[in-house]
């Protein structure tokens, strides 16, 4: 029979997912923006839970409304070509070149480099990096437990001491927010700066990933095998989906805020630091002494672990639903752990510089696919509108990619200044949303074919 899910199991569900959800950049990104933000940081923190919270949880919404259980079917609404290009670009991004690696780098670098002399720190990284993988690698080979593992063990340990270090930061504040003015870009516009700091932690993309595992997970609560009850269980999944969703979102809306008012508080003590990994690890010694680095070792420790068994899981199984024929699950379990860490060698400022160009590209579509399924019963999930209003974003969003590139990498070159005045011309160039206007074009051009098409039907032309 079918076997509904209590309140008791939907919260472990949340939990998994927030733990997998909730890793390395969900702590440093939010603490480093309130330090930075001084007394904007609660615009600031609200333009940064839009995308760090609210399109993670509208990828949920999209996913359960458009009745699709994974990254790959909401990329074919577009076409199947489009689904393999995405899906493997996204989960490359979310995996094995970038996120996967930074799980590892973030607790050595806030954990171990304090206590580490310097000509010792890329053995040390190799040695940690070796371990911290191999662990992750023991619990991702057994995907089916991924709800014990994240849910019931992991991720309750983690929220343990990193409560004792927020309300400790809280109930004794280092002084009051809206004494230091805001630095690095907040003084104006923080609402728009924060959201875009959003985009680091990369939670829209792994909402995205994760949907794969948060589906299957429920599936396997309700029972949805069960002889007869296929239907029943299969109408469910959409609604404990979004409401596990909404748990999940809530926790990470009071941690961020949590974050980055702690943050803020800090620079009654501290200047304004390099990273929020740097931020943290003042902050933990200041109230706890030498055991300050110990606590906030133990919390990122178990804050990345969470989520580099959700990634490696989540990319592993995407890639066997897109590639069948290709290796089993434990084959692509141990190439992307290998590789990742490999690449989290490479050690954490770069491997954040070379992520975030990427994300300005991937973002784009990923919340335009993300609105096209919520609101895709409208036009009956035209394959047009899909169509039309992806392919106008893609090119503007490589644009927004190149202008980061250009300003980075790439700003020694001599046609770097030139090129960015040309495109500088372009509307909301300057801003980041190059790709809004071409993508309301292109949806308003596929709803207009769409409607054109339902009108012919109806009049029997077609």
């Amino acid at each position: 029979m079918e076997k509904k899910i209590g309140f008791r199991e939907m919260v472990f569900v949340a939990s998994m997912f927030f733990g997998m959800l909730f890793g390395a950049g969900n702590l440093i990104f939010p603490v480093s923006m309130g330090q930075k933000a001084g007394m904007e940081t609660l615009l600031a923190s609200l333009g940064f839970c839009i995308t760090g919270v609210g399109l993670p949880l509208l990828s949920v919404v999209a996913m359960a409304v458009s009745k699709t259980s994974s990254m790959t079917d909401m990329a074919r609404f577009v076409g199947k070509r489009f689904s393999y290009f995405f899906t493997t670009l996204l989960y490359l991004c979310i995996g094995p070149l970038f996120a996967i690696p930074r799980t590892a780098t973030v607790p050595f670098q806030v954990g171990m480099v304090p206590y580490l002399p310097e000509n010792t720190h890329k053995m040390m990284l190799f040695l940690f990096s070796l371990l911290f993988f191999g662990i992750a690698l023991v619990l991702s080979l057994k995907p089916g437990k991924l709800l014990t593992y994240v849910g019931k063990v992991l991720n309750p340990i983690f929220l343990l001491f990193l409560s004792v270090l927020l309300l400790t930061a809280l109930i004794f504040p280092m002084g009051k927010m809206e004494a230091f003015p805001a630095t690095a870009g907040y003084e104006e516009g923080s609402l728009l700066k924060g959201l875009f700091e959003g985009y680091n932690t990369m939670d829209v993309v792994g909402a995205l990933a994760f949907g794969n595992i948060l589906i299957q997970t429920i599936r396997t609560l309700q029972g949805e095998n069960a002889v007869g009850e296929e239907n029943r269980a299969t109408e469910q999944i959409p609604f404990v989906t979004m409401l596990s969703g909404a748990m999940a979102a809530g926790m990470m809306v009071v941690i961020y805020f949590a974050l980055a008012i702690v943050g803020a508080q800090s620079r009654a003590v501290f200047s304004v630091q390099e990273n929020g990994g740097d931020v943290l690890h003042s902050v933990s010694t200041y109230y706890f002494k030498s055991y300050g680095g110990i606590l906030l070792a133990v919390i990122i420790f178990f804050s990345c672990l969470k989520t580099a068994v959700g990634l490696i899981t989540s990319t592993a199984m995407a890639f066997v639903e897109m590639f069948p024929k290709s290796l089993p699950y434990k084959a692509y379990v141990c190439l992307f752990t290998f590789f990742s860490f490999a690449i989290s060698n490479v050690g954490l400022s770069k491997i954040i510089s070379y992520s975030v160009p990427a994300l300005f590209f991937i973002y784009p579509m990923s919340m335009v696919l993300i609105v096209l399924c919520l609101f895709g019963r409208f036009y009956d999930f035209s394959g047009k509108v899909f169509r039309y209003c992806i392919y106008f974003t893609l090119p503007f969003a490589f644009l927004d990619s190149l202008k980061i590139l250009l300003k980075g990498g790439l700003k020694d070159f001599s046609f770097s200044h030139s090129l960015l005045f040309l495109l500088g011309h372009i509307p909301l160039f300057n801003k980041g949303l190059t790709w809004l206007v071409p993508s309301l074009l292109g949806f308003a051009l596929g709803i207009f074919l769409w409607y054109t098409d339902k009108v012919r039907e109806k009049s029997g032309t077609v």
